[in-house]
C-alpha cells in the first residue's frame, strides 16, 4: 500500500470526528482540494420522517455547492421517495463492493434522476471520474455517496476518501437515530408498518432481479377482536410457523402482513393452511388473503391492494399439480433453468 500523505491521514481521521453529514463532506472537500484540486460530493441519506432519501452536498472552489449548481443552471432533486430510490440503492449496497469507480455517468445517478439529468451534471461539472460508495447500515441500505472528481485527484485517493466518508455517514445515521430501525412491538413481536414497507420494497426488488417469486399474506381481524391480547396471540402463532427469512408486521390497524420471500402462490396458500391448522381461526374470527409478485403486482402498494380486495372474493380453487417452476414460467416468460437439460435448479424450482 502506498504511503499516505499527512493531509490524507488527517482527512481520513477527521471525517470520522464530524457530527453532521454535511460536515463530513465539507471537511473532506476542504482538506483534499488544497492538495488535489476541486471535486463535488453529494449523498442521499435515508430520512424515515420524510419516507425517503434527503440530499447532502459539498464542493466547488467556493465551498458552496448551491452556487456551483446555479452557475451551471443545474437542478438536483433535494429528496427522493423511498419506493423509487430504494431499489437501485439496495442493489448497489448488495453488490458487496465498497467503492465503484467510473469515468462515465454514474449508473446510480441515472437510475435515481434519469439518464439526461445525470449526464448533464457530469458533463457541466467536467467530472474526470466518479467514486461511488454505498452507505450501508446493520439492517438496511442507508444511502449512497457520489464523489465527482474535476481535477487531478488520484483514483486510489478518491476511492479511499469515498469509502471512509460512506462509513462515517452510516455511523452518523445510526448514532443519531435517523435509521429506519426494525422496531418491533414489545408483546406481539411484529415490525412497524414503516419498516414493513421498506423490507417489502427491498424483497420485491431482489425477486425481480433474480427472477424469483415473492408473496405477501394478510391476516385480518374483525373489529371486535382487535385487542392487544388477540394481536399478541396471532403474532406468536405466525412467528412459530413462519420461516427464518419471512417478516411479519402491522400493515394497518387490526391487519398483519407476512412477507414470504421466494414463495409462489401455492406456498402462500400452504402457509395460510398451517396458520389455520395451528389455531388462528380458534383464537379469533380471522380472514386470510394473499398476493404474489409479479403476477398480482410489482410494487408493495399494488400487492397490498390486490390482497385486500381478495378478502371479499371467494377463494380460488387450487390448480392441480401446480409447481413453483410452472409459476415462475408464467410470471417470467424468459425463465430458464440454470442447468442444461432443464433439470431442477439448486433452489428446487
Amino acid at each position: 500500500m502506498p504511503e499516505r500523505s499527512a493531509a490524507m491521514m488527517e482527512t481520513l481521521l477527521g471525517i470520522h470526528r464530524e457530527q453532521e453529514p454535511e460536515a463530513v463532506l465539507r471537511f473532506m472537500m476542504q482538506q483534499m482540494q488544497q492538495e488535489f484540486g476541486t471535486a463535488f460530493a453529494l449523498a442521499y441519506l435515508l430520512e424515515p420522517a420524510n419516507s425517503g432519501f434527503d440530499l447532502t452536498m459539498a464542493g466547488g472552489p467556493s465551498g458552496d455547492p448551491q452556487v456551483v449548481l446555479r452557475r451551471h443552471d443545474l437542478r438536483v432533486p433535494r429528496a427522493l421517495p423511498l419506493t423509487a430510490a430504494l431499489p437501485p440503492i439496495a442493489m448497489l449496497s448488495e453488490s458487496g463492493i465498497p467503492v465503484h469507480v467510473t469515468d462515465q455517468t454514474p449508473t446510480i445517478l441515472a437510475d435515481l434522476w434519469g439518464v439526461e439529468p445525470a449526464a448533464a451534471l457530469t458533463r457541466s461539472l467536467h467530472w474526470r471520474f466518479a467514486a461511488i460508495a454505498p452507505v450501508s447500515g446493520r439492517h438496511e441500505p442507508l444511502g449512497v455517496l457520489v464523489l465527482g472528481v474535476q481535477e487531478h485527484w488520484p483514483v486510489d485517493i478518491a476511492a479511499e476518501c469515498a469509502a471512509h466518508a460512506a462509513v462515517a455517514l452510516a455511523n452518523l445515521s445510526e448514532r443519531q437515530g435517523t435509521v429506519m430501525a426494525p422496531e418491533r412491538h414489545e408483546t406481539s413481536g411484529l415490525y412497524s408498518a414503516a419498516y414493513l414497507e421498506q423490507a417489502a420494497t427491498r424483497e420485491i426488488n431482489r425477486a425481480d432481479r433474480y427472477r424469483r417469486m415473492f408473496s405477501v399474506t394478510l391476516v385480518d381481524l374483525i373489529p371486535e377482536d382487535r385487542t392487544p391480547a388477540t394481536v399478541q396471540a396471532i403474532g406468536e402463532l405466525i412467528h412459530r410457523l413462519m420461516r427464518i427469512p419471512d417478516i411479519a408486521g402491522q400493515a394497518a390497524s387490526g391487519r398483519i402482513a407476512v412477507l414470504l420471500p421466494e414463495t409462489p402462490p401455492a406456498g402462500a396458500a400452504a402457509f395460510v393452511k398451517r396458520l389455520q391448522e395451528g389455531g388462528a381461526s380458534s383464537i379469533a374470527a380471522v380472514r386470510f388473503a394473499s398476493a404474489s409478485f409479479p403476477n398480482d403486482g410489482r410494487t408493495w402498494q399494488e400487492l397490498l391492494a390486490v390482497a385486500t380486495n381478495r378478502f371479499d372474493q371467494p377463494e380460488a380453487p387450487t390448480v392441480p399439480h401446480a409447481s413453483a417452476r410452472g409459476a415462475l414460467r408464467a410470471a417470467f416468460p424468459t425463465f430458464r433453468s440454470a442447468f442444461p437439460g432443464d433439470r431442477p435448479s439448486r433452489y428446487g424450482l
